[in-house]
């Protein structure tokens, strides 16, 4: 008897009890609280996940080890859609499961309660690759990420769903146990559907044009990745000051603005799921903390001659090849930065009271970005990493340090600095918690999260290590600050 008729047979017996039900409702379970791996163009192809229009059906299949990579290579039930422990998750495992052609899916199960809790990748994962933005400073012999595994940048023509429902992955895990874990399957299966359609229009640029196709009804057939960023100067800043009927224009003064930063994004390959314990989170907490001390000392202090004011900025899409700090230099470039000049004067949309002065890079004095910061996986060794000989903020930091361990490094590594250094001597300075390596072995990934660092915020509050760590670094950053905007 040949398995089609087999299966028929089943759905047959099924048909006979279900008593008016749905025969799909009979067969099927649903499978709540996924989180797909999307489809996404860059200037030259397709990157990410999809599955056929109709869904992709396959034969269920468990890999806990290395060793049973080698059950997907049976032709005999392909194709099959794998459950993976996340112990062994890796790019060298998809990349072993897209070659073998037998593959029509995977399911990753959560890893932060039931049959998977605590299995954390054993060796680090990273969905970046090892040279985070292509950086020219890196080689994978000598990488800035040693956990990178490229799997965010790879077509992989399957679907990959991160299913966040325990009691669905443990279902298909028995449903696995009873019906397919055998030394030789025979009809029939515990089989899965997965369905995540996702078309692609061979890249961005090709997406973008069709889109501008269909002129009386527009039509969008892909979506830009864009977000805002924040920005907050210190002191006002209002460049029209009135005499008598007139009034006079104040411009900012060039190396007068002091610039902070830390980038706002993070980056996994499913939707929705992006944490950044360590980036962007470390960072962002740093500079709020930072920037509030800043500003309340400023309001009894008068900055020092030379100095006029002090840029905070919340960088939004630098895992994606600096589109955020990119785009900031693109308007600041333009006459577009803190606001479109050229706009607002046709369309008369000044203020009465008067506006802001652009704000082009030859204004920045010097640039400090806060990466990361964690000491959950390391020491509490402050690293500063430098470009264009910023030796008053380095020894300032340093006079600063509030029992921190800090190491001056010659040299940036992938930061949002890069985009203003494209053609200019800004003195920079970035600081982090590694020296070469990235100290955090799970790097852009679902996995970057306050239970893999173990912070647990109801339980131990403030007093947590981390928690101590980032005030003292905060502290650092606002005194410098401070000093170097001040002298005092």
């Amino acid at each position: 008897m040949t398995p089609d008729t087999q299966f028929l047979l089943v759905l047959l017996a099924l048909s006979g009890i279900t008593h008016g039900q749905k025969l799909k409702d009979s067969i099927y379970t649903d499978i709540e609280e996924i989180r797909p791996c999307f489809r996404r163009l860059n200037g030259t192809a397709e990157i990410g996940c999809t599955s056929s229009i109709g869904g992709n059906v396959g034969v269920v299949l468990y890999i806990k080890d290395e060793a049973d990579v080698a059950k997907v290579s049976d032709d005999a039930f392909a194709p099959y859609i794998v459950l993976i422990d996340p112990a062994i998750f890796s790019g060298q495992l998809l990349n072993s499961l897209k070659s073998s052609g037998n593959v029509n899916g995977v399911i990753l199960p959560s890893v932060t309660e039931g049959l998977w809790q605590g299995h954390y990748p054993k060796s680090g994962y990273s969905d970046d690759s090892t040279c985070p933005n292509s950086d020219s400073t890196c080689s994978t012999s000598n990488p800035w990420n040693p956990s990178g595994s490229n799997t965010m940048w790879v077509d992989w023509g399957f679907p990959i769903f991160l299913v966040q429902n325990q009691n669905a992955t443990e279902n298909l895990y028995n449903c696995f146990l009873q019906y397919n874990d055998k030394s030789t399957l025979s009809w029939p299966l515990c089989s899965m559907e997965l369905k995540a359609n996702m078309y692609g229009s061979k890249d961005s640029q090709t997406c973008i044009r069709r889109s501008h196709l269909f002129n009386i009804t527009p039509l969008t057939v892909c979506d830009a990745l864009s977000d805002n960023n924040i920005h907050y100067f210190v002191s006002p800043r209002n460049s029209t000051t009135p005499i008598s009927s007139s009034s006079q224009t104040k411009e900012q003064s060039d190396e007068s603005v002091i610039v902070v930063s830390a980038r706002l994004d993070a980056l996994s390959m499913f939707d929705q799921v992006e944490v950044g314990f360590d980036t962007p989170a470390t960072g962002i907490v740093t500079l709020l903390t930072a920037a509030h001390l800043v500003s309340q000392a400023m309001k009894t202090m008068r900055y020092k001659a030379g100095v006029e004011n002090v840029l905070f900025l919340l960088i939004h899409g630098e895992s994606f090849d600096y589109i955020g700090s990119s785009r900031l230099v693109y308007d600041m470039e333009n006459m577009a930065f803190p606001f479109n000049k050229s706009k607002s004067e046709a369309a008369e949309t000044f203020y009465k009271n008067g506006t802001q002065p652009l704000f082009t890079k030859t204004n920045i004095m010097s640039f400090l970005e806060l990466g990361q910061l964690s000491n959950s996986q390391g020491s509490d060794d402050i690293f500063m990493h430098s470009a264009n000989n910023p030796k008053e903020m380095v020894d300032t930091l340093r006079s600063n340090n509030g029992g921190l361990s800090t190491m001056a490094v010659n040299g940036i590594p992938p930061a949002s600095v890069k985009s203003f250094l494209a053609d200019s001597s800004i003195p920079s300075v970035v600081l982090t918690n590694y020296e070469r390596d990235y100290t955090n072995t799970m790097y852009h990934s679902i996995y970057d999260s306050a239970d893999f660092h173990q912070y647990q915020y109801q339980e131990q509050g403030e007093e947590q290590k981390v928690v101590k760590h980032l005030a003292k670094v905060s502290m650092m950053v606002a005194k410098t600050i401070i000093y170097l905007a001040t002298g005092q």
